[in-house]
């Protein structure tokens, strides 16, 4: 016997790309998520409007967070760094090489969308 110990049963679990998916992901039986951690309290607030049964208020939520999620996809890491900086979180956003850079119009984006989003926020 390999293993002594029982493997308990797990619900069947399907991941897409952390919370870019989560409400259709919450109706299809997911029990987590794994996003990004620079709107993390943002993310937990929709997922506990969802386990509350309040879906309306979690796509509310998830849609006003939307746009920066797709600012996000085009920056990856960059992105979730300078929202960490903004935010307070962490000292600096410069991020190890090869990276995208965020020129003065991504940077003007990303401040728009912080001021939409920014909110939503709680720290």
């Amino acid at each position: 016997m390999l293993n002594k110990y029982p493997v308990p049963e797990l619900p069947e679990l399907e991941l897409r790309i952390g919370i870019g998916y989560l409400t259709e992901e919450y109706r299809r039986g997911a029990v987590g998520n794994m996003p990004a951690c620079q709107a993390t309290d943002v993310q937990t607030a929709i997922w506990k409007k969802l386990e509350e049964g309040d879906e309306a208020g979690a796509q509310q939520l998830f849609l006003r967070l939307l746009p920066l999620i797709v600012f996000e996809h085009l920056y990856g890491a960059v992105a979730y760094k300078e929202i960490l900086y903004r935010r307070g979180v962490i000292a600096t956003p410069l991020c190890r090489e090869p990276r995208p850079l965020l020129d003065d119009a991504a940077r003007a984006e990303l401040s728009a969308l912080l001021a939409e989003v920014g909110p939503l926020f709680q720290l």
